[in-house]
């Protein structure tokens, strides 16, 4: 499991929301602290007895006034300040950028687009380390939500509206991400992967992601199941987006968004019984025999 801790930050973004968790964690340990000592203090007070003379009161009445209400909205505007003065690290700075892909959240998978849909992948987005990447999402059935704690904020996926959120990973490696807003039964099972590349890494991998996927017996099996009907693979005779796009399946590190990993044993089990694996996804349950499972594996493994 990868961390998705938003106190281990990998970005500049994500630093900045870190330091602000920081600052209204350590208030919030103050102002607690402050008001359990006046609890104490109004007991002890209470034990002590006696009718309370006028000086007494009158201190009190001043200690009530500061204690709850000058210091708490002194506290208040000071972290609104903080707050807004995190929000230029965080929020769309699309000009910043220098290059772009798009996200599209499904029940429950993410398509990413590179290169204007030219290239086309799923479940794993790619970016070079030190590059602002601007991430435009949008939705194709209900609300979603994207969330990479280490990256930058989460960001809402709506229907017929394009939000935007900037990644730039500092350092090479892979980041979890999770879909943050219910969006059905399998809400839980939808994560992605962002993988923080040197720049020229990511351009080979981009480069590669570009090629068509290559014409073997495997393929003409994969279209006359049907698969064809759903998924995408560069090369095949027909093209549907509806499913996950399976060009390069077998280099990706995961089945289902994350659910298991991509080995031929788990994709095996996933061909027999889908709904066994991750329960309400959308593919259905094909019935196939066992020989057609294994060469579907076979095919699917070797496309990387």
């Amino acid at each position: 499991m990868h961390d998705q801790s938003t106190l281990d930050p990998a970005s500049h973004a994500a630093d900045k929301i870190a330091q602000l968790w920081w600052i209204l964690f350590a208030v919030s340990v103050v102002v607690f602290m402050v008001v359990v000592a006046l609890l104490l203090v109004g007991v002890l007070r209470r034990r002590g007895g006696g009718e309370p003379d006028r000086r007494r009161s009158r201190g009190g009445t001043r200690l009530v006034a500061i204690a709850g209400v000058v210091v708490p909205a002194v506290v208040v505007i000071a972290l609104f300040f903080a707050s807004v003065a995190t929000l230029p690290a965080v929020a769309p700075a699309g000009k910043n950028a220098r290059m772009a892909i798009e996200v599209v959240g499904r029940q429950w998978f993410w398509d990413v687009y590179y290169r204007g849909g030219a290239v086309r992948t799923s479940n794993e987005i790619h970016i070079p380390v030190g590059v602002p990447v601007e991430v435009r999402v949008r939705s194709e059935d209900v609300i979603h939500s994207l969330w990479v704690p280490r990256l930058n904020r989460k960001i809402d996926v709506i229907p017929g509206q394009e939000n935007a959120v900037v990644f730039d990973a500092q350092q090479p490696g892979v980041y979890r991400g999770q879909c943050a807003e219910f969006c059905g039964v399998e809400h839980g099972l939808m994560a992605l992967l962002v993988i923080a590349q040197p720049a020229p890494q990511f351009q080979r991998w981009l480069a590669h992601q570009a090629k068509p996927a290559a014409n073997s017996p495997g393929l003409q099996a994969f279209v006359g199941i049907g698969c064809s009907g759903c998924h995408e693979i560069s090369g095949a005779p027909s093209a549907n987006r509806y499913g996950p796009d399976l060009s390069h399946f077998g280099s990706r590190r995961t089945i289902g968004a994350g659910t298991i990993a991509n080995t031929p044993g788990n994709l095996a089990a996933w061909l027999r019984n889908p709904q066994a694996v991750k329960p309400g996804n959308k593919m259905p349950d094909l019935g196939l025999p066992e020989p057609e499972i294994q060469v579907l594996v076979r095919y699917l493994e070797s496309l990387r």
